[in-house]
């Protein structure tokens, strides 16, 4: 964690927010959905004149009044309270009232008619003996105020429901104004011309909204019972206006960094011509070396102060302006330059800022790294002074802020790759490793796929030792939520690796042209030749594995479609150790063999509904079912794997008992990754292995997650409950057909 003392603004606490409820009504149209937008009043004391879905505060009468819903049995409270939050505000703004009678029929015109909208509606709906639809109403998302805005903040439940036929919104001409019935992509095209004045949450979930064509779609997509999406916006300045940003958005983690409570003060524009301030003790310096391999520019990073000197992180390309504005950034006083690789644009500034120096202040800081490796292009060539060797501490001694910077080495990208922590502040420089916006190329010979993958679980590991919380890339803004970035990185690898296989096992006797475009159908094909390069070492890898050549029994091979291969190989679990204490070879033979007997025994993991293969000690690709869905109260049935991905990191080769026992527990079969978040899952499982003989009992508990990631630990026990082994690992939910459709 950052420490307290090196942020640019003062602290501040923002304003607690207020719960809200607003709600999407949809209908059909030949042209696709409409929804309903209405005009706040222009003398409203928040968002006056905006134009927004119809909602307001949850009140306490809402969360008594759950004896008003219609099928409420297994519903969320929390949801039930904003679900009729959304719909008596519905009523009072616009005259709209989804409500039925005790046997299901739906409220007359006339019966509607006689609701009077200036007395309070649950005393009326009693009397009459009515009931609200508030089970009909789905959650899309959560939004949150930005930090910085107040004196109010509300954080609003986003609903969605279809418009109960034969009604007509009408205004209350008091706090809306003008409702209108709109398609998604045109309420943005007439935001875009000015016409429709629209806050970033409404203009983020019409994005959304626009990407369907029915409204059952939509439904469906919000079927699951918890928001797609929760996002408190920060906001930032460009070209001197201010814009917002939600966590998806790539600027997200540098503001998150430099303005920790929401300030308004961050330039996110960028330029070459000076240093950019992060933090007190931090700067970046962008190279003006822009273009598709580099982005906005190579990033230069300064570390420290004047009072204990300075660290140049990657110089940069070889031009002298950049050097020059280097030198004058930090008075000369450079104590060590160090580089994270030798390519082109990270490494040939280093010998002209340290002659400078010299030049300047008579004294030459050494060049730190390592050098390249046999496998360089000529390009890449690379000597430093003296080579930095893996957990290596570079100190700066600023008395008030001391700065620690350790290097781990990191080949992959590079053979002479390494990344740097900052071991006070949790902060990772990740040289070209991890890219904010872009997966990094992997060129063999010097680059290297394998090296590259076993580099991002180094990574993991160094965030849970070091508390690592942000990653400042060498191409774009900074990173935050470090574990989870570098966790679907790797998942995104291998699910790319998944497509080569599936890529080579249909075209056998093709060749690299042959696969980019399968493996590559959703990259424009203006980038193939750059994938070609990154394919070409995952086809090294597959090969050393022997995965291309393997297929289970019974299975035919994949079809192609217009969109690509079709991914029959779903992704890879990774089992490589990196602690020697807890690898392979330090458990006994007839353990290992169990291990793997158990993990690739198609019979046994049928029975959890997933067909694995054993690819080799500590590897294996797993396939799960296009759908895995749980029944929930109210007969609705929600999907929580749609085609989706499932995979596990475990440290040591009794992961895969350990995985086993968490997807075999009953409580694994269609978890709600919410539930992730608010709790502890306790799993275990006891067998006698049919190949030895041998008792084991492994157990575990998922101790920490989001939608996307769960941290997992456990072990292995013998017959006599003796530990044979310790694992900790990552659980991944990757959701590749649908992460477009959850993400506004």
């Amino acid at each position: 964690m950052v420490r307290p003392t090196l942020h640019l603004h003062p602290a501040r606490q923002p304003v607690e927010p207020r719960p809200a409820a607003t709600l999407l009504w949809l209908r059909p149209t030949a042209a696709g959905p409409e929804v309903l937008l209405t005009r706040r009043s222009p003398t409203a004391s928040f968002l006056p004149g905006v134009f927004v879905f119809p909602g307001g505060r949850i009140d306490d009468e809402d969360a008594r009044a759950h004896d008003l819903v219609h099928g409420r049995e297994g519903s969320a409270a929390a949801q039930l309270t904003a679900a009729l939050a959304a719909l008596r505000e519905s009523f009072e703004e616009l005259g709209v009232l989804h409500a039925r009678h005790s046997d299901g029929r739906p409220l007359a015109a006339a019966e509607l008619a006689a609701i009077r909208r200036d007395r309070p509606l649950y005393p009326q709906l009693r009397e009459r003996g009515l009931r609200l639809a508030a089970t009909e109403v789905r959650s899309l998302a959560r939004w949150t105020t930005d930090r910085d805005i107040g004196p109010r903040r509300f954080s609003t439940a986003f609903l969605i429901a279809r418009m109960p036929e034969g009604q007509t919104p009408v205004a209350d001409g008091a706090e809306q104004f003008e409702p209108v019935w709109l398609r998604a992509e045109l309420a943005l095209q007439r935001h875009q011309q000015g016409s429709l004045p629209l806050i970033f949450p409404t203009l983020r979930t019409l994005q959304w909204l626009a990407r369907f064509d029915d409204i059952d779609t939509v439904l469906q997509a919000c079927a699951g019972g918890q928001p797609l999406w929760d996002s408190c916006p920060r906001g930032a300045l460009v070209g001197g206006k201010p814009q917002r940003y939600m966590e998806s958005d790539l600027p997200f983690g540098e503001l998150e960094l430099v303005c920790p409570d929401g300030q308004l003060e961050h330039t996110l524009d960028w330029q070459f011509e000076r240093p950019v301030q992060l933090l007190r003790h931090l700067w970046r310096l962008t190279a003006p070396n822009a273009g598709v391999m580099t982005g906005p520019g190579t990033n230069s990073y300064i570390v420290g102060s004047a009072a204990g000197g300075f660290v140049v992180i990657d110089p940069g390309p070889p031009d002298h302006e950049h050097v020059a504005r280097l030198f004058e950034a930090t008075g000369g006083n450079i104590r060590a330059i160090l580089c994270t690789h030798s390519h082109p644009d990270h490494s040939p500034g280093a010998r002209p800022l340290a002659e400078l120096c010299v030049q300047r202040t008579g004294r030459p800081p050494p060049i730190l790294g390592l050098r390249s490796a046999p496998t360089a292009r000529a390009h890449s060539l690379f000597v430093p002074d003296r080579e930095l060797g893996d957990g290596e501490r570079v100190l700066l001694d600023d008395p008030e802020h001391p700065v620690t910077l350790r290097a781990v080495h990191t080949p992959g990208h590079a053979a002479n790759h390494l990344c740097l922590v900052v071991e006070e502040d949790g902060l990772l420089f990740s040289g070209d490793h991890i890219l904010n916006g872009s997966t990094t190329i992997i060129d063999p010979p010097d680059g290297n796929m394998a090296a590259y993958l076993d580099a991002l679980d180094r990574l993991t590991a160094a965030c849970g030792s070091h508390d690592i919380r942000f990653i400042l890339p060498a191409h774009g803004h900074v990173m935050g939520s470090a574990a989870e970035i570098i966790a679907r990185l790797k998942a995104h690898r291998l699910a790319r690796e998944a497509k080569v296989i599936a890529a080579m096992r249909h075209k056998p006797d093709g060749g690299p042209d042959d696969w980019v475009p399968l493996a590559y159908a959703d990259t424009p094909k203006g980038l193939w030749p750059m994938a070609k390069r990154s394919l070409l070492a995952h086809v090294e890898r597959i090969q050393a594995l022997g995965l291309a050549s393997e297929r289970p029994q019974g299975r035919a091979a994949p079809s192609p479609s217009p969109e690509g291969v079709q991914e029959e190989w779903q992704s890879h679990i990774s089992l490589r150790n990196g602690d020697p204490q807890l690898s392979d070879k330090n458990l006994p033979q007839h353990v290992i063999d169990a291990f793997w007997q158990r993990w690739g025994n198609n019979n046994f993991m049928r029975a959890q509904g997933l067909e694995v293969d054993v690819v080799g000690v500590g590897e294996a690709v797993v396939r799960l079912p296009q759908v895995m869905a749980t029944q929930r109260g109210g007969g609705g049935s929600d999907t929580v794997l749609n085609g989706g991905v499932i995979a596990y990191m475990f440290d040591g080769a009794l992961g895969c008992a350990i995985a086993s026992s968490l997807l075999a527990r009953p409580e694994m079969r269609g978890i709600d990754p919410q539930r992730l978040r608010q709790s502890t899952i306790n799993l275990d499982i006891s067998y006698v292995d049919a190949a030895s003989g041998d008792h084991f009992e492994a157990r575990g508990k998922v101790v920490r997650a989001s939608r996307n990631i769960a941290f997992a630990e456990g072990e292995l026990l013998d017959a006599q409950g003796r530990i044979c082994a310790t694992a900790k690992g990552i659980w991944r939910i990757f959701w590749p057909r649908d992460e477009a459709a959850t993400q506004p």
